[in-house]
């Protein structure tokens, strides 16, 4: 929403196909980390600040919002991972 308002077709374009294509993940994260209040916070905050006109604070929490996703990403595939490797000894 944030990219479509900024009124980059580019960008909006971009996020969205990233979104598309990372849809399981986010889902998952969401599910299996139990963060939808955390990601609510981080993204009411991210709107405030843009509301607010402040730029600088925006970004930072936008860029500390998407590392923290990668990182559950991460986490989450690093867990498939070992629960493959798993079932790869026990059989």
């Amino acid at each position: 929403m944030i990219a479509e308002i900024s009124g980059t077709v580019m960008l909006h374009g971009m996020l969205c196909g990233i979104l598309d294509k990372c849809q399981h993940y986010v889902w998952t994260e969401l599910l299996w980390l139990d963060e939808w209040k955390i990601t609510r916070d981080e993204h009411a905050e991210i709107v405030e600040a843009i509301c607010a006109g402040d730029a600088g604070r925006a970004g930072t929490l936008a860029r500390a919002h998407v590392r923290g996703s990668r990182e559950n990403v991460l986490r989450l595939l690093q867990a498939k991972s070992d629960y493959q490797s798993f079932l790869a000894k026990a059989s």
